[in-house]
């Protein structure tokens, strides 16, 4: 579903199966419709499918592993804030009142994120390694 999604609504049935799931095996049970989705960022949907094009199957579920761990703030050791400079003491990334995160997905992937002021999760793209960038 997130490779074929032809629109943000599909990377959210996406992602909703995956939080549903998840929620399954921590035997959890949650109504469909009170599964927590983030918000999909406008380029992230892009970002995505095009590394998941690169790189093939195995992909996908990883990023959605990841996205899972977000929402869920699980795994927070793999989380970082992503700085204004390739320094560890550079600033962290802002927009506003909202705080740019990075999360590992594997060795060579990460997904980055806007952790928002209102609680909320703004995916906004999956990038190599060395790609500090992150739409606003």
């Amino acid at each position: 579903i997130l490779i074929g999604a032809s629109d943000d609504l599909g990377i959210e049935l996406a992602i909703r199966i995956a939080l549903f799931k998840n929620d399954i095996a921590q035997d959890a049970l949650l109504d469909w419709d009170d599964v927590p989705v983030p918000i999909i960022g406008r380029k992230f949907r892009e970002l995505c499918q095009k590394i998941c094009a690169n790189q093939g199957d195995a992909v996908p579920p990883k990023i959605l592993r990841a996205i899972v761990e977000t929402v869920k703030k699980n795994n927070l050791s793999a989380v970082h804030a992503l700085r204004t400079g390739e320094g560890g003491n550079n600033p962290q990334r802002k927009r506003g009142l909202d705080k740019a995160q990075r999360r590992d997905i594997d060795r060579e992937l990460h997904l980055h994120y806007w952790e928002c002021a209102d609680g909320n999760i703004e995916l906004a793209s999956v990038v190599y390694h060395n790609d500090f960038s992150i739409p606003e």
